[in-house]
């Protein structure tokens, strides 16, 4: 069985679709897929929404409390239980956030980049929530696909072949061996994924930045990672009012 981690603080409105999509994987129907939701120091009823979401599903969930230290440490600590949970027939241990809606094929791309090209790490691609992303002030979007050339340029130094230059939390897995390798997710407060994909590369661990591993994310500016991507896009909407005559 493949474990997905999901982090989870204060997700009430949004985490039942990160469920319902993670459902939806063939994996999860043929029994194959479970999800460990870290509950990251919630005060609304995010467990509640978990527990319905569970009923309805095909996923094995679990539930556990994190150290509500912030993103990085839920991370690290969902990924330590998801790879107690593994067992032989575990390929991947991957992540996604609670705000945030996985492709309808997004384990079974990966399974086959595993399985195919010997992949031990992957990135997928990150896109906005089109209603959401709407809503932001004029040229946001702009930026952030600007912004996203430069970051491509430097990450194809290390991996010639990337696809896109996503490697996060949204949508990230590793395998096993290559997990204890690392030493599991790096004890960050923050920002966890870029300390990851940097002790892979010091590894010299190849991550596969693959364009048919997609995720939908939340375009809100009012996230909870600090440094993460509601952080960059409220910056860009500032950016925008100063810019404004």
């Amino acid at each position: 069985m493949d474990w997905v981690v999901v982090p989870a603080r204060d997700e009430e409105a949004r985490i039942a679709a990160c469920l319902g999509a993670l459902s939806a994987q063939p994996e999860a129907r043929a029994g194959r897929l479970g999800v460990v939701v870290v509950l990251d120091g919630c005060r609304d009823r995010t467990a509640a929404e978990v527990t319905a979401a569970a009923r309805r599903s095909a996923l094995r969930v679990v539930t556990t409390e994190g150290p509500g230290a912030g993103p990085g440490p839920a991370r690290r600590h969902g990924m330590s239980v998801a790879r107690e949970l593994a067992d032989p027939r575990t390929r991947l241990l991957l992540s996604t956030d609670a705000d945030t809606r996985v492709a309808p094929d997004w384990v079974g791309v990966q399974r086959r980049a595993v399985r195919e090209r010997g992949a031990q790490a992957i990135g997928g691609r990150i896109l906005l929530d089109p209603v959401e992303a709407a809503l932001l002030a004029d040229g946001v979007v702009a930026a952030r696909t600007a912004a996203a050339v430069g970051r491509l340029a430097a990450v194809r130094r290390h991996a010639p072949e990337a696809e896109h230059h996503h490697f996060s939390g949204g949508s990230l897995s590793i395998t096993p061996v290559a997990y204890d390798l690392v030493g599991g997710i790096p004890a960050v407060t923050t920002l966890e994924d870029e300390a990851l994909e940097r002790e892979l590369r010091r590894a010299g661990i190849a991550i596969h930045y693959l364009e048919a591993v997609r995720v939908v994310t939340s375009a809100r500016t009012d996230g909870r990672a600090r440094l993460g991507l509601s952080d960059a896009l409220a910056a860009w909407e500032r950016e925008r009012a100063v810019a404004l005559p």
